[in-house]
């Protein structure tokens, strides 16, 4: 069967966008390819599915910051278990705590300042 990557990682992209907590295997199945397939498409497009999630996650964490939602509201709608889970990865993706991410100026998940060439 033939596919065509960038549709590929768009149909991912959006079904990570509604359940960020999918696994690569649960992508595949979902989309109906073999995981092996998903990961040639991610490859051909130069991205992985750690870098979308991340990509994602982060452009939620955005969308929030200007809202007085609270850290919780977020955390357990991207499926985290818990808060210090939550932390951990966002500390990892980007250097700060949520915290400090969402009080002060900072790049968008795109690499690009909040607001500024984003897609």
């Amino acid at each position: 069967m033939s596919y065509q990557p960038e549709k590929l990682v768009e149909l991912a992209v959006n079904l990570l966008r509604d359940q960020p907590r999918l696994t690569a295997a649960e992508v595949s199945e979902k989309l109906r390819v073999h995981r092996h397939t998903l990961r040639r498409a991610l490859k051909t497009n130069g991205q992985s599915l750690a870098m979308i999630k991340r990509a994602l996650v982060l452009e939620h964490l955005d969308r929030h910051d200007d809202q007085p939602s609270s850290l919780k509201d977020v955390w357990t709608g991207l499926g985290f278990a818990s808060a210090s889970a939550f932390a951990r990865y966002i500390r990892h993706a980007t250097g700060k705590s949520p915290t400090e991410r969402r009080a002060g100026p900072h790049l968008g998940p795109f690499g690009t300042r909040k607001g500024q060439g984003e897609p």
